[in-house]
């Protein structure tokens, strides 16, 4: 990931673990998109983000060991 230059984004557990089915988790996906649109905009690769199931909550970004 440090080689590539990319920007990350992982989805938390509770994406898994929550009984809903893959419709829901497909549309709260697609609430995420102009967020993660927005990151990718404005932040340097390489970079890692954990995706909150609530599209309400802030992404956490995941430390990435220096070069």
């Amino acid at each position: 990931m440090l080689a590539a230059r990319v920007i990350g984004f992982f989805l938390e557990p509770a994406w898994r673990k929550r009984n809903v089915t893959e419709y829901e988790r497909a549309a709260r996906l697609i609430l995420w998109l102009p967020r993660l649109a927005q990151q990718c905009e404005t932040v340097a690769p390489p970079a890692a983000y954990r995706l909150p199931f609530r599209h309400t909550s802030l992404l956490r970004p995941i430390p990435l060991p220096r070069r």
